[in-house]
């Protein structure tokens, strides 16, 4: 059987407020793969919005979520890790550069959408 967790888990592996390790236990889980998504608007949001992004200690190629610049700042706060076993082909995180047509997409929400394309092997 093959599946997918996927969830707004608000709960960075390195960066916020979320307890320690809590994360890390699904993305280290040994029936899991984490492909970890990103995008380079979210690098990018993190050095223009500066504040407590530039503090950080996660890649902010990685954040998933744009919260408050003064704390905690961006963080990656959700994920799609299927189990091992479905092979990753290509993911991201949706996030447009802010000089983009879409940039106002951003502000739908404070979380960016994550999705990957998986390989089922055998079907």
């Amino acid at each position: 059987m093959a599946d997918c967790v996927a969830g707004d888990n608000n709960s960075d592996p390195l960066d916020g407020d979320s307890v320690p390790g809590a994360i890390q236990q699904l993305l280290y889980a040994p029936r899991v793969l984490d492909p970890m998504p990103g995008s380079i608007a979210g690098y990018r949001a993190a050095k223009e919005q500066g504040g407590a992004n530039l503090t950080r200690r996660s890649n902010p190629f990685f954040d998933t979520a744009d919260f408050n610049d003064v704390a905690p700042g961006n963080l990656r706060a959700d994920c799609v890790p299927p189990s091992r076993g479905l092979i990753p082909r290509h993911r991201e995180v949706f996030w447009a550069l802010s000089d983009s047509p879409l940039a106002r997409l951003n502000d739908a929400s404070d979380h960016h959408l994550v999705w990957q394309d998986i390989l089922v092997p055998g079907r």
